[in-house]
């Protein structure tokens, strides 16, 4: 489950948001790229919420979950998802969702440079 971070925990977020040095194969867009991307679908969050157990999955995703009477988190296994006609009162984790959008950006602005812009 690589990318799915509790923020709260600040030694597992130690070892997930490793020092990434300038000569290093992996760039810096990459690590925060793990970081905001959703345990369940795999891919950059789309519109991230948070549980009450501080852990973030895309809207969508939590909704998918919640239809199929799941009430875990997927990755701490509390009991945490709500109902499906609850999932939409959940809050938007402001600060992932700020850093899907750079990454977004990023990616825009590779695919139409070739290259990772500033």
């Amino acid at each position: 489950m690589a990318g799915c971070v509790d923020l709260k925990d600040s030694e597992q977020s130690c070892v997930t948001l490793r020092s990434v040095s300038s000569d290093s194969s992996a760039p810096e867009l990459e690590v925060l790229r793990e970081i905001v991307t959703c345990c369940i679908c795999l891919d950059v969050m789309d519109n991230p919420v948070q549980l009450s157990c501080s852990h973030t999955f895309c809207h969508h995703c939590l909704r998918s979950l919640s239809s199929q009477c799941s009430s875990q988190c997927p990755q701490c296994r509390a009991r945490t998802v709500p109902c499906v006609n609850e999932v939409e009162g959940l809050p938007v984790n402001v600060f992932a969702a700020q850093l899907c959008d750079l990454i977004r950006e990023k990616d825009e602005g590779y695919i139409e440079t070739g290259r990772l812009t500033n």
